[in-house]
């Protein structure tokens, strides 16, 4: 559940979901046509963006089409929060089941960021442990000013409060200097960035990442020339 503030007009709500939206935040509901337990409003504060918050059951089969049909019903930019009860090393598990391979299909199909990181969002106190069942999912342009966190009290509930804030000042941030590809020398890079067989091949996925990667960037390095850092202006 997506708790903002409580408007005059009361709440979003759908099955197990519902949207608190702010007085001070000019807001409208988002008709969805779908079965799935999902609403969503398009809010506008520094620019108009759609959240969704959605329940996936645990119990219930979900089919593919019906995620790909709600991601297509959202007006771009958008963020989707909610109960996806999920389990993916991607977001910090120990263990998957047949709804992380949907929900991977749904972030691969349609170019989606994930912002977990591996911070546990759920206690299940039969057996004292911690899982990652709430999930935000938002579109590409949100991801770079979106941080999220999780609460560390559970406040007499099972699942932890989830926080997403937006960073919205970027001025007078500097940032890190970055590759000219225009003036890059792809001839030289090409003779740099060697990728033997034997790199790609040990016991490893992560090893042989990291060794690709870090060939890359010695060949980048040494063949395309960087812009000095600058400070961004926001307009």
């Amino acid at each position: 559940m997506v708790v903002c503030e409580k408007d005059t007009d009361g709440p979003s709500v759908s099955g197990g979901v519902c949207i608190f939206t702010s007085l001070d935040v000019p807001s409208s509901a988002l008709p969805l046509h779908t079965s799935l337990q999902t609403v969503a409003v398009r809010i506008h504060s520094t620019s108009l963006i759609t959240f969704c918050c959605l329940y996936l059951p645990p119990n219930t089969v979900i089919h593919q089409h019906d995620l790909n049909n709600l991601v297509d019903q959202l007006p771009a930019p958008f963020v989707i929060l909610g109960d996806f009860n999920g389990h993916s090393t991607l977001w910090g598990s120990a263990k998957t089941n047949p709804r992380d391979r949907q929900i991977e299909q749904v972030l691969s199909d349609h170019c989606l960021c994930l912002l977990n990181h591996e911070e546990p969002t759920y206690f299940y106190e039969p057996t004292r442990s911690f899982h990652t069942l709430d999930l935000a999912i938002c579109s590409p342009s949100l991801f770079p000013n979106l941080n999220f966190s999780v609460e560390k009290d559970l406040y007499n509930s099972d699942p932890f409060p989830v926080i997403l804030s937006h960073d919205s000042d970027t001025g007078g941030k500097t940032f890190p200097p970055t590759y000219s590809y225009s003036r890059a020398n792809w001839a030289l890079f090409t003779q740099l960035a060697v990728i033997p067989d034997a790199m790609v091949k040990t016991e490893s996925v992560d090893t042989d990442v990291q060794e690709v990667t870090n060939v890359l960037i010695a060949a980048a390095d040494l063949s395309i020339p960087k812009v000095s850092s600058h400070s961004f202006q926001r307009y």
